[in-house]
C-alpha cells in the first residue's frame, strides 16, 4: 500500500512488543466529547490498574494537525478519539498503530459493520469503535398533521409532501445541511461509493450517478421551496425547527441530543423515522457521523489502552453516561442496554427510538468507506455547494470536485486513478 502514500500504521514486531505494557498504569487519552471528564473520572474510581489521564482536545481539522504533529515529535497521547473519516489520513501520515493483531478479542462486542470503521484496506486495525451515526428522519408530527400529511416513506413522496406542506402553511419541509457527511451519507445511501484501493492506487469516484442524481435532486427540492440551503447547527436553525417553520430535520441518530437542548416549544411533537428510500421497497441507509478511540504510534501502554476504549464503548454504564452527556449512538452490539434508548421518551410523545435506530443501523450500506485527506475534500464540498444550488446542477460542481480534488491528492505523491 506504500504508493497510497506513507507507512499505514505497520511497526515492527519487536517496536510493538516493546509498547504492549502489562494492561495497567497510566494511559494518556485526547478526546473532545461532552462529558469524558465524568466518565473517565468513574473508571479511574471503579478500578485501580489503570489510570486513565484525559486532555480536552479541539474538534475538527485543528485536533488531527495537533495530533499528527505530536505524535511525529514522539509527545502524542496512547489514545485519541478520531473521527472514522479522518483515519485513512492518520494511518497514511504514520499516526496511528494497527492493532488488529491485539483487539480482535473485542470485535464480538460491537456490530461487524461499525467494528470495520475502525480499520483501514487490508485488515488493518486502530482501536475500538465508540460511536455510529446512522441517518434518520425527525419529524414533527403536529405540524405535518396540520397539511393532512404523515411521515414520508420515500424521497418523492418527501418532496410531494413538502409542496403540499408550502402551499397550506407557508412551512418548508426540511434543511439541506451545508455540510460533507450530510452529502455523503445520502450519496451512500443511494449506493454511491466515493473512494476504493486497487492495488497501490486509491480510486477516487466522486463524480458518480448516485451522487448526481441525489444532489440533483436536493437542488431541485431548493428550487421549489421544499428545503433550504443551511449549515444547520446554529441558532436560527433551533428556532426555525422550534417555531413549527420546518417539518423534519435529516441527521444522524445522534441528532436527538441537539434537539432535546435546542426545542422547547415543540417538545412532544417529533417522532424519530426511518430515512426515506430512493426507490420503494428497497431498504438502504447511509452513515452521519461516528469516531473510534483509536491507538497512536506514541502509546507505550497498548494494552491498557484498548481496556480503557473497550469499557468506554461498551460497557453498559460507560454508553449510559455516554447518552446523558454526549447523546452519540453506541456501536456496540446492543444500545438496549441504555434506558433513554428503550424506554418511552417524552420528547419523541412517548416513542421508544432503539427501533428506529437499530433498524436505520440495519440499513447502513457496508460497502462504503473513506479515503484520504478528507478533511480538504470536506471544505471543498461545502465551499463550493452553494454556487451549485444557484446553479440549478450538480454538474460542473462534482466534476470540479473530482478534477481538484485528485489532482491535489497526486501533487501530495499519491497514486490515484479516476473511477465513475
Amino acid at each position: 500500500m506504500s504508493a497510497c502514500g506513507g507507512s499505514p500504521g505497520n511497526a515492527s514486531p519487536e517496536d510493538l512488543d516493546a509498547r504492549l505494557g502489562e494492561g495497567t498504569g497510566t494511559v494518556e487519552f485526547w478526546a473532545w466529547a461532552a462529558g469524558l471528564d465524568v466518565i473517565v473520572d468513574r473508571f479511574n474510581e471503579i478500578q485501580d490498574d489503570i489510570t486513565v489521564e484525559l486532555n480536552s482536545s479541539a474538534t475538527g481539522e485543528e485536533a488531527y494537525k495537533k495530533l499528527d504533529t505530536a505524535v511525529s515529535s514522539g509527545t502524542g497521547p496512547d489514545l485519541a478519539q478520531v473521527e472514522y473519516s479522518q483515519i485513512p489520513s492518520l494511518a497514511i501520515s504514520g499516526a496511528l498503530q494497527d492493532v488488529a493483531s491485539l483487539d480482535a478479542e473485542f470485535a464480538p462486542r460491537y456490530l461487524e459493520t461499525n467494528w470495520r470503521q475502525a480499520g483501514f484496506e487490508g485488515g488493518r486495525h486502530y482501536g475500538i469503535p465508540n460511536d455510529v451515526g446512522p441517518m434518520v428522519m425527525y419529524a414533527d408530527l403536529e405540524l405535518l398533521g396540520s397539511a393532512g400529511l404523515e411521515a414520508p416513506a420515500t424521497w418523492e413522496e418527501f418532496h410531494d409532501a413538502g409542496l403540499e406542506l408550502r402551499d397550506a402553511t407557508g412551512a418548508r419541509m426540511g434543511t439541506f445541511l451545508q455540510t460533507a457527511p450530510f452529502v455523503a451519507a445520502l450519496a451512500q445511501q443511494a449506493g454511491a461509493r466515493w473512494f476504493g484501493v486497487d492495488g497501490d492506487s486509491w480510486i477516487v469516484s466522486i463524480d458518480d450517478d448516485a451522487t448526481r442524481s441525489v444532489l440533483d435532486f436536493w437542488i431541485r427540492m431548493v428550487a421549489d421551496g421544499v428545503v433550504a440551503l443551511n449549515p444547520g447547527f446554529n441558532t436560527g436553525f433551533w428556532q426555525e425547527l422550534d417555531a413549527g417553520d420546518c417539518a423534519t430535520y435529516t441527521v444522524g441518530a445522534w441528532g436527538y441530543r441537539g434537539m432535546k437542548g435546542n426545542l422547547e416549544a415543540t417538545s412532544g411533537r417529533w417522532s424519530a423515522e426511518m430515512l426515506p428510500r430512493w426507490s420503494t421497497g428497497t431498504e438502504a441507509n447511509g452513515m452521519y457521523g461516528g469516531s473510534a478511540w483509536a491507538i497512536t504510534k506514541s502509546s507505550r501502554n497498548i494494552r491498557a489502552a484498548l481496556v480503557f476504549a473497550d469499557w468506554l464503548a461498551s460497557s453498559p454504564e460507560a454508553m449510559t453516561l455516554q447518552y446523558e452527556h454526549s447523546g452519540y449512538y453506541p456501536a456496540a452490539t446492543d444500545p438496549a442496554v441504555v434506558p433513554g434508548y428503550s424506554e418511552p421518551d417524552e420528547f419523541f410523545g412517548g416513542q421508544e427510538v432503539l427501533p428506529v435506530f437499530e433498524g436505520a443501523m440495519d440499513a447502513v450500506d457496508p460497502g462504503w468507506s473513506w479515503g484520504p485527506q478528507m478533511s480538504e475534500l470536506s471544505a471543498m464540498i461545502q465551499d463550493r455547494l452553494p454556487a451549485a444550488v444557484a446553479a440549478g446542477d450538480s454538474s460542473e460542481y462534482l466534476s470540479g470536485l473530482q478534477a481538484d480534488f485528485v489532482a491535489s491528492l497526486r501533487n501530495r505523491g499519491l497514486a490515484v486513478e479516476e473511477g465513475r
